[in-house]
């Protein structure tokens, strides 16, 4: 039983970490009881991959807003189904399906691999490699940030 809850726990915290940044919400991360936990909406953030890159012209800007807009609405839709989901295993005395949890959790990860296609797309070819650049970085602090997540729940890392 603690294991099954280690378990959803673990993939909430990987649900909610994937793709985005700490410091795209504000604020510092790991705060509060969630270890860093965003709101759903903030895993449509652009802000950090758009960083330092020169040149956004304001045809850019409005599109990239758009995008980030639509993409907060389907983040929030999703993060929802999978909070009732767990809610729901919780209140008939179980433990979420996991197999179900972690297909949510990719789901999402390929919708923000979806909407960094789009915002890319955007971009001129000039400002490609610095976007791509805050991607890396991003992605590399998600990995570290589930890693953390791991090790305080007792996992072990993935193999």
């Amino acid at each position: 039983m603690i294991r099954s809850m280690r378990a959803a726990a673990l993939t909430a915290a990987l649900l909610i970490g994937t793709g985005v940044t700490a410091g795209a919400q504000g604020g510092p991360p790991g705060g509060g009881m969630g270890g860093g936990r965003r709101a759903p909406d903030a895993m449509a953030l652009l802000e950090k991959t758009l960083a330092g890159i020169d040149g956004l012209t304001d045809a850019q800007k409005d599109t990239l807003t758009k995008i980030e807009t639509a993409y907060k609405s389907k983040f929030t839709a999703s993060s929802t189904a999978m909070r009732e989901a767990m809610m729901a295993a919780r209140q008939g005395g179980g433990a979420p399906d996991m197999s179900a949890m972690t297909k949510m959790r990719e789901s999402m990860a390929a919708m923000r691999k979806e909407e960094l296609g789009f915002a890319r797309a955007v971009l001129t070819s000039a400002q490609h490699p610095k976007f791509d650049e805050n991607v890396k970085a991003e992605e590399a602090e998600a990995a570290e940030r589930a890693a953390q997540m791991r090790q305080r729940m007792g996992g072990n890392p993935p193999k």
